[in-house]
């Protein structure tokens, strides 16, 4: 008789574990997705976690930030709307009276005075080449910008690549870039960065890209070294050890 209700229960328990299955997975048989309040929960461990430095940080270190985007959005409202905020043209140097017909400035016989000190007309005074030095201040925001987004690609480019590879082979590779890269970095950037741009006009006209190469240049081994540290301290991880 006890054999007949342990084999009649058995079946029952089946059913029972067969029916729990089905009811946590879908009918292709995946997991169901995870709640909405499992997703905002994550969303915001993830927003904690990266925001975790900027409160970890003091009073003064927050400010040096703040100052900078600031400075930094201020030049970049110049770039973008220079034409409308400078008062003069990026190479005016006589007084504009108008627009004629077609939309092309008019000029006077009247020229922007030489070396003007600063004034109403002129806060930033003038040069010897008759220009606003405060609109050629504006202008030069874009090149400025130019010159910033150029040279971090190519630092990046360059960097970054290097730093992979030297971390993750090592071996002689590795020394060879470090001592190379070390090289590079115990000369002073400015200096380094006008001999780049001297050696780079005998293969290129120069300007931009010219300047944004020689600048870029200056800044691989700061990539290099932190990509490499990286690559190095993930490389000793006991899942990549495992994969191996």
């Amino acid at each position: 008789m006890a054999r007949v209700k342990a084999s009649d229960s058995e079946p029952a328990g089946g059913d029972l574990a067969e029916t729990t299955s089905t009811d946590l997975t879908s009918p292709d048989g995946e997991a169901p997705p995870a709640p909405p309040e499992g997703r905002m929960a994550a969303l915001r461990a993830r927003v904690g976690h990266a925001t975790r430095p900027w409160y970890a940080a003091n009073r003064m270190a927050r400010g040096f930030v703040i100052s900078g985007v600031l400075i930094t959005l201020v030049f970049l409202v110049m770039a973008i709307f220079a034409d409308q905020i400078a008062p003069y043209g990026e190479d005016q140097y006589r007084i504009q009276t108008g627009v004629d017909a077609e939309g092309e400035p008019e000029f006077a016989d009247e020229q922007i005075p030489r070396r003007a000190p600063p004034s109403a007309a002129h806060p930033f005074g003038t040069s010897s080449a008759r220009f606003d030095v405060l609109s050629r201040i504006i202008h030069g925001a874009r090149i400025a910008f130019g010159v910033i987004a150029l040279s971090t690609i190519v630092a990046m480019g360059v960097g970054v690549p290097l730093g992979l590879l030297s971390g993750y082979h090592g071996g002689r590779m590795d020394r060879v870039l470090v001592f190379l890269m070390d090289a590079v970095y115990a000369f002073p950037p400015l200096i380094l960065a006008i001999i780049f741009a001297f050696v780079l006009q005998q293969y290129m006209s120069p300007g931009v890209p010219t300047a944004a190469i020689a600048v870029g240049a200056t800044y691989i081994p700061q990539y290099f070294r932190v990509i490499r540290n990286h690559t190095l301290s993930v490389k000793e991880e006991t899942f990549v050890e495992a994969a191996r």
